[in-house]
């Protein structure tokens, strides 16, 4: 065989390894598993030298498999793209929508090249649910780990998969992913349950025919303006529109094809703006398998709630007659978490091979408002909560990991406000966060006037706005101040301690709250203000983690997580209008340890200092009016 004959087939073998999910052996120590255990349709739980139940939070020896998986990625102004049938400006990776699938498999490290097509704005991209273990500046959030990547700029991110599961990509510059920034981010690893095939993600997006920004430059200038209505829910960048002005359909549905018999894989994807769904398939019952990033005991339902942000694994067979089936992701109206003028035909098919190519004709679960009672078969209530599992059931982490128990001046606390700034409607401060690092100095939460004045601002409360030119990594680095309105928290320098921390508000809203860097243990969900009393009430076994968790209208989110992390990390609603009015806060974990580990930051030949050193030199030419928080 000749050395070219053979250099081809080196590098077709080294191509197919490249681009396939696997799982391969390694050689370090974080195992759960006493033999190399191959995935497969019969056992899904294993990959390799580990398994479902290894330890990915192990910072001492994380599971590496030495490969890289390298895209590129181009941010532009795009005005051909119609994802319902009618066109609209929008904002998109590479010109599609939603853009390019990134994949990797689990212990791989990804890196992606942006580049900065547009004209008149910064951009950057997170990675949402990515932990970013000791690569805060990795993590894409403007005014926090980084400045802007400026028009015409170029930036690459690089980070490890610790975890696995279903995710996506956004831009975290203002309302951009509002305008289609986003694309799916899957990483490929053990499931709890078995399957024949993987689907993929099905990416879920609320849509609106204005532009995200026009609406909050009526906003942000007049401090009363209603905002439009979203018009439709799009899976996988698509959905028919009907228009009421016309009577006429464009657009059309997206079709996921499936064999009878077979099992099949699919990620939900929570890539929302404003409006949670319920996601249910006529005729067919499925399997949670995981919530965010964190592989759960299999639980079977019909519906599940998808706050925005979050994203669900779930497995179905295709055990149906041979016909179309709707796929339903319909937004939660009833509940009053959505705001939607198409509340019947957010749809997709699901098509059995061999079905004749028509819309299906088959029948929705029937939801119901808090007033009504669930006593028929199919009917359910809508809470806009996680807790829509059948009675007995929860979310049980397959990583079993307990919380200590925490006494009530353990908490850290953010009362969250809801009023106009009335000095200064130009910065659209509308959510205001008041700080109480003591849980003790905390308003009297019997008293609803000490906890929403819809008057004033008060002297310790701040509504969220970053700043571009200097990011909360940087000041850290360089033993600056971050200003009051940046909303950080410094947390213990000790590594590994407890965090305890509750977010609640007096307002009668749902909100998604997102935390960057960590999975957060979800200790409790309340409809009433956080007080002593709840502490023992909490749960501290093996409790829900994730990265997205509705705090309840009018009630208290009660979270905890390890500082395990060093780095900045953002806290926000995910709801992009609350986050653009200043619902968000930060956290400074492990200062210390910051200082050692992101010399790249202050390093004056870095890629993060020449991106810096590139939008600062932009800033002097063309002005930012920064309308919103400007995450």
């Amino acid at each position: 065989m000749s050395l070219t004959v053979f250099s081809f087939i080196v590098f077709c073998l080294a191509t197919f390894a490249n681009c396939m999910p696997i799982s391969c052996p390694c050689t370090t120590k974080n195992t759960t598993v006493t033999s190399y255990c191959e995935n497969s349709a019969s056992n899904r739980q294993c990959w390799g030298d580990y398994d479902i139940r290894t330890n990915y939070y192990d910072d001492e020896a994380p599971f590496r498999t030495g490969v890289t998986r390298t895209y590129w990625l181009e941010v532009t102004n795009t005005t051909t793209l119609a994802p319902d049938g009618i066109h609209r400006q929008m904002i998109t990776f590479n010109n599609t929508f939603p853009g390019p699938t990134i994949w990797a498999n689990w212990g791989d490290e990804i890196e992606v090249h942006v580049t900065n097509k547009l004209q008149d704005n910064g951009t950057s991209v997170h990675w949402h649910g990515v932990r970013q273990l000791d690569t805060c500046e990795q993590d894409g959030v403007p005014g926090v780990t980084q400045m802007p990547i400026p028009p015409t700029g170029f930036y690459t991110y690089k980070f490890f998969c610790s975890q696995y599961g279903s995710s996506w990509y956004h831009s975290h510059f203002s309302l951009q992913y509002a305008e289609g920034a986003v694309g799916p981010l899957t990483v490929y690893g053990p499931t709890s349950a078995d399957y024949d095939e993987d689907l993929g993600p099905l990416i879920i997006s609320d849509w609106r025919h204005e532009t995200a920004f026009s609406e909050m430059a009526l906003l942000s200038h007049s401090g009363n303006h209603s905002l439009q209505t979203a018009v439709n829910i799009l899976l996988n960048g698509t959905n028919t529109y009907n228009a009421t002005e016309t009577g006429c359909v464009t657009g059309h549905h997206h079709n996921v094809t499936v064999e009878q018999g077979k099992t099949y894989k699919m990620g939900l994807v929570g890539a929302l703006t404003e409006n949670a769904v319920y996601f249910s398939m006529d005729g067919h019952k499925f399997t949670i398998v995981s919530n965010d990033y964190v592989p759960v005991e299999p639980v079977e339902v019909d519906h599940v709630y998808i706050g925005i942000g979050q994203r669900y694994d779930i497995i179905f067979e295709a055990s149906g007659e041979i016909e179309n089936y709707w796929i339903r992701a319909q937004p939660a109206a009833v509940g009053q978490c959505a705001f939607n003028k198409n509340i019947w035909n957010s749809n997709a098919v699901l098509r059995y091979a061999g079905a004749p190519d028509v819309d299906p004709r088959t029948s929705p679960v029937q939801y119901l408002n808090a007033t009504e009672t669930a006593d028929g078969p199919g009917e359910y209530l809508q809470t806009c909560q996680e807790d829509f599992l059948p009675a007995g059931e929860r979310f049980t982490p397959m990583l079993a990991l307990n919380v200590s128990a925490p006494s009530f001046d353990d908490f850290l606390f953010a009362q969250v406000g809801f009023h106009w700034n009335s000095s200064d409607h130009t910065a659209s401060q509308l959510f205001f966060v008041e700080k109480h690092e003591d849980v003790r100095k905390s308003p009297n939460a019997s008293d609803p006037a000490a906890l929403l004045n819809i008057d004033h601002t008060e002297s310790d409360e701040h509504s969220l706005i970053v700043n571009f030119n200097e990011p909360t990594l940087l000041n850290v680095m360089e033993n600056k101040y971050n200003a009051p309105n940046t909303n950080v928290y410094y947390l213990p320098q000790q590594r590994d301690e407890w965090v305890y921390f509750v977010v609640q508000s007096q307002i009668g809203i749902h909100h998604p709250i997102h935390l960057h860097g960590h999975d957060f243990f979800v200790l409790g969900q309340l409809e009433d203000q956080f007080e002593a009393r709840h502490v023992p009430l909490l749960n501290l076994t093996n409790p829900m983690r994730r990265d997205v968790a509705m705090l309840p209208a009018g009630g208290s989110l009660v979270l905890a997580w390890k500082t395990d992390n060093p780095g900045a990390w953002i806290m926000h609603c995910h709801i992009a209008w609350h986050v653009g009015l200043g619902f968000g806060l930060q956290f400074v974990e492990l200062e210390d340890e910051m200082k050692s580990k992101f010399t790249t930051v202050t390093d004056q030949d870095s890629l993060w200092t020449q991106n810096a050193n590139a939008w600062s030199k932009w800033c002097m030419h063309d002005l930012v009016d920064q309308d919103d928080s400007g995450v």
